[in-house]
């Protein structure tokens, strides 16, 4: 028995196995982005802390491996290789249950050696199409207990509606040949979408347009569509010719290809590639059996299917060889050096809880969370995309290369008032293209999630937010504010937003800043619906008296004339945000005070008063009264001081803001003691 296997099977699969193995040893650590992020949720995952993943049962496998001393990134080389090779071996199975043996091995051979498998080297795409022919080759033998482990690996291996819709698709087949419900097979599934479901947080739905995935699968390579009309044969073969087993082979096969569409682009490459090479495939094997049923050749139908096999490999294979050895030759190897070098000094200098914008290498040897971005997409809705992830929650750190993308980013108003240059990394190999990073200049302010505002500016644009800090000040200190805005129709033209701090008693300008909104996105990048946040840095002047001094926001045209706003739907030409306070630098002293203690509901306590006990008519007096803010007040309160004759009638009084207009009620902090001064 042993024997009969290894002559049948054993040198086969050890070729399906061993040449996508070596082929991932031989092309090195050179991984995409996909990759390395797989890679640092392994990496989390080893420190005992969680990160959701789509894909929990390739990532612990992964770790498993690296729990025996392998390296992470060699451990999803190798696991990602094997399931190439698996997946090879579950196509060469069928076809030698469609009795196409050698056609099939040629199909198991062309799948390993094409550049997808090293394009998607170190993630979890090759087993979901090994786990996805494992289901068909379970149900043409009848296997059920193979069925049960492909069901849960698929679903394991990455969480999506491709997979789900896959393995919906076979439940369906089982229970329509049973004729009833496969009750404990349709549990298994549901329990292990269920727990997919739960451990990623939910199942993204990206439908990609078709060119991208050919692209990814067809490249610039025109030798590989000498395959699309051998696709067709075999479809019309597997239905038509291959009775009920065919027409549902056939029938699954397409329809996994569509669900392919549903995954990310690497997934669905891989589904197209597997799909596409095992359509061919049957094509030819049919026409290999036409030809020798028929009597056109005159040589047996093993043979012939050899030599179809052989010519197919000989223009097909080579051109797949020819493409992978041209990958080869132009891997980034100084490029993620450099990247290296750039995740090196991060993990050395940064915040353990910092957050990076670049290439996932970068992120993954930082061992950092990362907004992964790599540069290299040019379509401009990718751009936009990223930003409107980005915008309001700014990553501390950006990792930036020479390329179109990473230009247009740079140019935009929210990279250049956000973020300056830290470092740059060079190196002889990659003249053209160096890495350099930047550090976000305000990522000290801690900003949160904004404070609410209703205001209707100019072109539908809605203010909707705001944040500032901080919020006490020493003269001279910059001021960090973000207005958070959203538009509700498509904006046709631009107007300047002012941010400016007056002060209340003398009337001066002590800082504004302007800019055209929007600044942080191109104006036809702005979609309705959208909210984005517009960053200010406001410079206090360095005669700026203690007190609290009003932040108000108001909108002007080009030609600096003022525009309308609507506050609540009121028209108002200015709104307060908030106040900036310069603290007073000596103590408050109330032990002399004569105690009052009197509560006004709860935001104030007025704790005691000073004032002369004789006055002489024509005298200037001082009254101080000692406040106390029992929380922050939601409004401006005026005082009212009055000097009253013995019969109760008014002789006196002074009406104000505290402090003499300078130190608002709306400005003053829990707990603060207010010593208010009013001259009557």
């Amino acid at each position: 028995m042993g024997k009969s296997w290894l002559r049948e099977r054993g040198l086969a699969w050890a070729l399906l196995v061993g040449l996508p193995v070596g082929l991932a040893l031989l092309w090195g650590e050179y991984l995409g982005n996909a990759a390395y992020a797989v890679l640092r949720v392994a990496q989390v995952w080893g420190r005992g802390e969680w990160l959701a993943t789509h894909a929990p049962l390739y990532v612990g496998s992964v770790l498993l491996l690296g729990k025996v001393g392998v390296p992470l990134a060699v451990a999803a080389m190798v696991l990602s290789a094997l399931g190439w090779g698996v997946a090879a071996i579950a196509l060469w199975e069928i076809g030698r249950e469609l009795k196409g043996e050698s056609i099939g091995l040629l199909v198991g051979v062309l799948v390993v050696v094409h550049p997808v498998s090293m394009a998607v080297l170190g993630t979890e795409v090759s087993w979901v199409v090994a786990w996805g022919w494992l289901l068909g080759l379970a149900w043409l033998r009848g296997a059920r207990w193979l069925q049960m482990v492909a069901w849960v690996g698929l679903l394991g291996t990455h969480g999506g509606a491709s997979t789900a819709g896959l393995a919906l698709l076979w439940i369906g087949i089982v229970g329509w040949q049973r004729k009833q419900v496969p009750v404990w097979e349709s549990s298994v599934l549901v329990g292990a979408a269920a727990l997919n479901w739960w451990i990623s947080g939910g199942w993204p739905v990206a439908v990609n347009e078709w060119r991208a995935v050919l692209d990814a699968v067809v490249g610039g390579n025109e030798l590989y569509w000498v395959w699309v009309p051998w696709m067709g044969v075999g479809v019309w073969a597997l239905w038509v010719r291959g009775g009920s087993q065919g027409k549902v082979l056939a029938g699954v096969s397409v329809l996994w290809l569509l669900l392919g569409f549903l995954s990310p682009v690497e997934s669905a490459a891989g589904i197209v590639l597997t799909v596409g090479w095992f359509l061919g495939g049957g094509g030819l094997a049919w026409s290999v059996q036409e030809l020798t049923a028929r009597g056109r050749v005159r040589v047996r139908g093993e043979q012939l299917g050899l030599i179809a096999s052989g010519a197919a490999l000989l223009v097909v294979g080579g051109a797949e060889v020819g493409e992978l050895w041209g990958r080869y030759l132009f891997r980034p190897v100084a490029l993620q050096a450099l990247e290296d070098e750039a995740g090196a000094w991060l993990r050395d200098h940064s915040e353990v809880d910092a957050r990076i914008l670049g290439p996932a290498r970068v992120g993954y040897v930082a061992e950092r969370e990362s907004v992964v971005w790599s540069g290299g997409e040019t379509e401009v809705a990718a751009l936009v995309a990223l930003l409107q992830e980005v915008n309001a929650a700014p990553p501390e750190y950006c990792v930036t290369r020479e390329t179109l993308s990473w230009w247009r980013l740079q140019q935009t108003g929210w990279f250049r008032d956000g973020y300056e240059q830290l470092e740059q990394f060079t190196s002889p190999y990659e003249p053209t293209s160096s890495i350099i990073l930047w550090e976000h200049r305000v990522h000290q302010a801690a900003l949160g999630e904004y404070r609410p505002l209703s205001v209707r500016l100019p072109g539908e644009v809605a203010a909707v937010g705001y944040q500032y800090w901080p919020q006490r000040v020493a003269p001279g200190e910059a001021v960090y504010v973000t207005l958070f805005l959203q538009v509700t129709q498509p904006l046709t033209r631009s107007f300047k937003t002012v941010l400016q701090v007056l002060s209340p008693v003398e009337d001066s300008l002590l800082a504004q800043q302007d800019a055209l909104t929007p600044r942080s996105f191109p104006l036809g990048w702005w979609q309705p619906g959208q909210i984005i946040a517009e960053r200010f840095v406001l410079t206090t002047t360095q005669t700026m008296a203690p007190g609290a001094y009003p932040l108000d926001m108001f909108v002007v045209t080009s030609a600096s004339g003022k525009l309308s706003m609507y506050q609540d739907g009121l028209p108002v030409e200015r709104v307060t945000l908030g106040y900036l306070v310069v603290p007073w630098e000596q103590q408050v002293d109330a032990s002399r005070a004569v105690s009052v203690e009197a509560g006004l509901g709860d935001q104030f306590t007025l704790l005691g008063f000073e004032a002369p006990d004789h006055v002489s008519a024509g005298e200037t007096i001082e009254v101080t009264l000692y406040w106390k803010a029992r929380r922050a007040p939601d409004a401006d309160y005026t005082v009212f001081v009055h000097l009253l004759n013995a019969d109760g009638t008014l002789a006196a009084g002074h009406d104000g803001i505290p402090m003499e207009g300078r130190y608002p009620t709306r400005a003053w902090a829990p707990d603060e003691i207010v010593a208010d001064v009013h001259r009557i």
